[in-house]
């Protein structure tokens, strides 16, 4: 039985209490909150233990993981005083809002022998795992032209802050740029243009980035938050023997409409209602490392590669100049 700490009882940490439940030889043992409500909510279907601090909770006997859903600012703190307690760790993305973070998490993780993996469930979708095995076998042939794009409304909240949440390349981009490093190698050069520096992205957030790869291809990612009532996204990866196109509003499986505009209006489900999520995927292959039952689904070191191209990104933006990065 792996028993399992939570900190964090926002919209990804119901959304990982919400796996635990399906997922055998595993329990909810504890959830921190600094709002104790949250917590006691979440606790409660689980017989868990409702707490207030995380640092009472990585301390506990009764906990052998720790799923990191806190805030980005968080991150850091909350994942290296998980592991000095010798805890697995499942952490969010972005993995940390600063390099030096990430590199000590690696470290730290590596001395203690401890699986440290990030939540970069885009890989775990079933049209981009699909997407991923095409380009492997050649199906495209050699891939020249990468276009990605994410749209959705701004999450508000803390996430308006950008010195906390990075903003939409940070927090959004990224499950793009993770999915590119992962399919096609490390970048060479960004350039990338942004609402950041220009206007207040409180409420409102737009990034545009051309990433030249060190393997010769370009990449054009486009994340937003500025599309209210809608999810999108989408995928074209053209190469010397063909194109491979995928998005999810050719085929939406579920819709639901909503009256409430200022919650979400339309939601459109791109995972398929009979299929487990993505997320519940990864932490599945999470806990089966820990076991020593497969390896680490996702890596620090690969995601702080993840975090380092995203603020080079904001740099380019902030900058006006393309950045290019050591590789």
């Amino acid at each position: 039985m792996v028993r399992i700490g939570l900190i964090g009882a926002g919209t990804m940490g119901r959304a990982h209490a919400e796996s635990i439940q399906h997922l055998n030889g595993v329990q909810l043992t504890a959830v921190a909150d600094t709002e104790i409500g949250k917590a006691h909510t979440l606790a409660e279907p689980h017989q868990a233990v409702p707490l207030s601090e995380a640092g009472e909770l990585v301390n506990r006997d009764d906990v052998d993981a720790v799923i990191v859903a806190s805030p980005t600012p968080f991150h850091y703190a909350h994942a290296k005083a998980a592991m000095e307690n010798g805890k697995h760790v499942f952490l969010e993305m972005p993995m940390v809002r600063r390099i030096e973070e990430g590199e000590e998490l690696i470290q730290l993780a590596q001395e203690r022998k401890i699986t440290l993996t990030i939540d970069h469930n885009l890989r775990y979708f079933l049209e981009y795992a699909a997407i991923k095995q095409k380009i492997d076998e050649g199906a495209v042939g050699k891939p020249g032209v990468i276009r990605l794009g994410r749209r959705t409304s701004h999450p508000r909240n803390w996430y308006s802050n950008f010195e906390s949440s990075g903003g939409v390349i940070l927090d959004a981009m990224v499950h793009e740029i993770d999915f590119l490093l992962w399919c096609f190698g490390p970048a060479r050069r960004v350039f990338c243009q942004g609402l950041h520096e220009r206007l207040s992205t409180e409420q409102l957030d737009y990034a545009l980035a051309i990433i030249r790869m060190q393997s010769g291809a370009i990449a054009h990612i486009e994340s937003s938050w500025s599309h209210y009532g809608q999810y999108a996204h989408d995928v074209e990866i053209a190469g010397d023997k063909g194109l491979l196109r995928s998005d999810n509003q050719s085929s939406i499986p579920l819709r639901l409409s909503l009256t409430d505009w200022q919650t979400g209006g339309r939601r459109y489900f791109s995972e398929s209602p009979v299929q487990a999520p993505a997320c519940f995927n990864l932490l599945k292959a999470f806990l089966c490392a820990i076991k020593g039952e497969g390896k680490n689904p996702v890596p620090g070191a690969e995601a702080l590669e993840v975090v380092r191209l995203a603020l080079a990104a904001i740099e380019s933006v902030e900058s006006k100049q393309p950045i290019t990065l050591n590789a």
